[in-house]
């Protein structure tokens, strides 16, 4: 119910960031451990959010024989 209120009661203990959400102080916390949870599964890719890897499967699944006229 934060997001309604504009409260941020999770800060990190490293750095300045606040948030509503306790999930999201976690994912950030990964900016300060280094932590990389997600894989690719095809290359050594390795990223701290499932979005950041949804975008990098792109690079293996992308019809490369189609080019750009610009």
């Amino acid at each position: 119910m934060f997001t309604h209120t504009g409260e941020k009661p999770f800060q990190c203990s490293k750095c300045d960031y606040r948030c509503n959400c306790k999930s999201l102080l976690d994912k950030h916390m990964f900016t300060h451990t280094g932590k990389k949870p997600f894989q690719c599964p095809k290359c050594d890719y390795k990223c701290t959010a499932q979005r950041l890897l949804n975008r990098h499967m792109r690079v293996h699944t992308e019809d490369k024989s189609i080019k750009c006229n610009n």
